[in-house]
């Protein structure tokens, strides 16, 4: 390795030009008023600027890591925070210390020409696929245009040829380079998003000065933006969206608004608000990043590709600020919401090590307006990705749940998005896994040991060596080959979508729809083993999830199963539970998480499965008691934290003797204060469930939500006592109640019968 500093001669500039890259004239005042008041952020900026001064700048190939100076870091990262640290320290002293400006821009220009330098000691843009765009491009960009005026002629154009070699290399031959437009080829994901950011940053830094930039910002705007970008967003991110998981969204994140704040300091462009395309992604990413966060604010939904820690997916204060920052200048209506939510992170999380001086110095105002988040609805839709998140409230020890059923919208050759479609996720009290996502999971560090990186070998061969893929909340259908679960089938092979949902205060109802379109071995046309799969989901507040599937497999004699997975080993309990069914008791530690009741098919087996031996994930797999190619599924969740406040689960149906009218069948869930009722038709997906419909419950306060019913429909509902001091509720159709858009009806019948609208 090498370790050399690069001698820098700070000359008289060539020209003198105001920054175009995000420090307008507006953000030039602030940060120089924060560094005249000597604030706590620029107080660590600077104290790191005069760590980077006390030692050499070491080429690509020299020490990575020094204790003083600068070096690449992970394949540029290293000088991508030094350079944006000391070119803001620069601008930030310029007019009120030049000397002290003028030393920290030269450590700078330093770091720009190791940065540049393409000799034998660079790193080559084919490193890793182009990986380090992201930091090399995109560090490069900022570094020139914020030190534009202490670089040479000769600087200059090293720089700006090494941006060019970077951006050619990855257009042509990166990973994700998404060069035609196309979901075949999706422009969604961390490698594509640093050539996103780096090659619009890079164009604009360099026009006037490079005689290509124009036409290269065009091309961006017209092509990479326009024709890849902004469709694909809009309509397969509307919402927000993380699918690569939380590991490598955050910067992607960032990565994609960039170029949005770049545009509009450099162009006056508003591709936010552009009339003819506008570009929501910096606006609804803001909503995505607090719905999907754990009610306890310390963990984004754990899904996809996570690596060992205390936390995987832990909130990130860098982003959490950042978003808040640039959704401020780009004037998205979310910003405040995402600046208090940003406050609460840093406040619980502290530095942790996701962001850089400089952006903690730049991106943070403390005296930014705010607004309660806590005042959005208590679940969300992310319409583009398939996703709903939702909560029992916005309080900290609240019942949360995600859910997902869309086709695969991130780039399939990365492997980060997993085969989990139409998986629920449920946290109990606030921070305690309960149904989880089991990759996640295993990458979670048990209390006082490093032991979350111990499966990854076995994480990596289930997904993508053995491709049985069982990891997940789903069907499974065993098939001849031993491959089975699902593929990345994207929207031009899988039409599998999140329909029926709707949030009706008490109760938040979905549907997972052409589940079985993502199912190998080729989708839809293949004749795979599974058939057909809809997940009906129900979630009544605080408390309860039902689901209700209805599969398909090719074959009676096909072994089949629907997967749950529980963050420690779950013990089954006798009791209370009706014959036929099975119940679960979750624990996490000594704490109940929750507990799973799985009432159909009537007679079903349940098998313990000890996830890789792992002592860490256990699987509960739930196979008929009878072979046959269609089966209906039914199972409960609850997230009582003791068992006495378990809700009782048992089948209403007309086998059952306590359905008396009409094609459906469901759950009646008995509590401590009240009753639920969700009943599903019986027939196939989609179908409609026609006329009378009638069935026996106890007499008590009960909430009833009756799914599958014709849509903005109107029914007469009564109640009249039946033997056994219970009611028959009868739904027939009539006047007094109405169905939802999504055919929907909500009640609430009190102890003496009287039926009103659901509470």
């Amino acid at each position: 390795g090498v370790s050399v500093s690069i001698p820098v001669t700070v000359v008289a500039p060539v020209t003198t030009r105001a920054p175009r890259l995000w420090l307008d004239a507006a953000t030039l005042s602030a940060i120089r008023a924060r560094a005249a008041a000597d604030t706590a952020a620029w107080s660590a900026l600077k104290s790191r600027c005069d760590t980077y001064i006390a030692g050499p700048v070491n080429l690509p190939d020299g020490n990575a890591y020094p204790d003083a100076g600068v070096g690449q870091g992970y394949q540029g990262s290293d000088y991508y925070e030094a350079v944006l640290d000391l070119g803001l320290a620069y601008q930030a002293l310029k007019l009120s210390d030049p000397a002290s400006a003028n030393a920290y821009g030269a450590k700078g220009v330093e770091v720009l020409m190791a940065m540049s330098d393409m000799g034998a000691h660079a790193q080559p843009p084919s490193t890793d696929s182009g990986y380090g765009i992201r930091f090399y491009g995109a560090g490069m960009a900022l570094g020139y245009d914020w030190l534009h005026d202490l670089l040479t002629s000769t600087q200059r154009q090293q720089v700006l040829t090494a941006m060019d070699n970077w951006v050619a290399f990855f257009e042509q031959s990166g990973f994700e380079n998404a060069i035609a437009p196309g979901i075949a080829n999706p422009p969604n994901g961390n490698y594509f998003a640093g050539f996103y950011s780096a090659s619009a940053l890079a164009a604009l830094a360099a026009e006037g000065e490079d005689a290509d930039a124009p036409a290269r910002w065009t091309d961006w705007l017209d092509r990479i933006h326009g024709r890849m970008v902004e469709p694909d967003y809009q309509r397969y991110m509307a919402g927000g969206g993380a699918p690569e998981g939380w590991n490598y969204s955050p910067f992607a994140t960032e990565n994609m608004i960039y170029p949005a704040l770049a545009a509009k300091t450099a162009k006056g462009l508003d591709l936010v608000n552009d009339a003819a395309r506008p570009f929501d992604f910096p606006d609804e990413q803001g909503p995505y990043l607090i719905h999907f966060t754990w009610p306890s604010r310390l963990t984004m939904d754990d899904r996809g590709t996570l690596y060992n820690s205390d936390n995987p997916g832990a909130t990130s204060v860098g982003l959490s600020m950042s978003l808040a920052y640039l959704q401020a200048a780009l004037g998205a209506p979310s910003a405040p919401f995402v600046h208090k939510y940003a406050r609460d992170v840093r406040a619980l999380q502290g530095d942790d090590g996701s962001y850089g001086r400089w952006m903690d110095f730049l991106f943070w105002d403390d005296a930014a307006p705010e607004s309660d988040y806590t005042t959005y609805p208590l679940s969300y839709l992310a319409q583009g990705n398939g996703e709903v998140a939702m909560r029992s409230s916005w309080a900290t020890d609240a019942t949360w749940c995600s859910f997902r059923s869309a086709p695969y919208i991130a780039n399939g050759g990365g492997g980060h998005e997993y085969f989990d479609q139409g998986g629920p996720a449920i946290v109990s009290q606030g921070h305690i896994p309960f149904l989880v996502n089991a990759t996640g999971e295993l990458e979670r560090n048990t209390p006082g040991k490093n032991d979350g990186g111990t499966w990854d070998d076995q994480i990596y061969t289930d997904l993508f060596g053995s491709k049985v893929r069982d990891l997940f909340n789903v069907f499974y259908v065993k098939t001849a080959s031993g491959d089975y679960g699902q593929a990345a089938y994207d929207p031009t092979i899988a039409n599998t979508a999140l329909t029926h949902y709707e949030d009706g205060g008490g109760y938040v109802r979905m549907r997972g729809e052409k589940l079985e379109e993502l199912y190998r071995p080729g989708g839809p046309a293949s004749g795979g083993a599974v058939s057909a799969w809809t997940r009906d989901f129900v979630f009544l507040r605080p408390k309860l999830f039902v689901v209700y599937d209805r599969t398909t497999a090719s074959t009676s004699t096909a072994d089949q199963w629907m997967a749950w997975h529980f963050g420690k080993i779950p013990a089954e309990d006798s009791g209370p539970i009706e014959s036929g069914a099975h119940r679960w008791d979750a624990y996490y530690g000594s704490q109940l998480a929750g507990v799973m009741t799985t009432l159909m098919p009537v007679g079903n087996a349940t098998k313990l499965v000890n996830v890789f031996n792992s002592g860490k994930v256990y699987r509960v797999e739930v196979r008929p008691g009878a072979p046959a190619t269609d089966q209906r599924w039914l199972t409960v969740f609850d997230t009582a934290s003791t068992l006495s406040d378990t809700d009782t689960a048992s089948r209403l149906s007309a086998a059952e003797g306590n359905v008396s009218s009409g094609a459906v069948q469901g759950v009646l869930l008995q509590g401590l204060s009240s009753n639920h009722v969700v009943l599903f038709g019986t027939g196939a997906a989609g179908a409609t469930v026609n006329g009378t419909i009638a069935f026996t419950c106890p007499a008590a306060a009960t909430v009833v939500v009756i799914t599958d019913l014709p849509p903005d429909t109107g029914y007469a509902v009564s109640a009249a006592a039946a033997p056994g001091n219970e009611f028959t509720i009868t739904a027939a159709p009539g006047s007094g109640f109405t169905t939802t858009a999504n055919g929907t009806l909500y009640l609430s019948m009190s102890a003496t019968g009287a039926v009103t609208v659901g509470p």
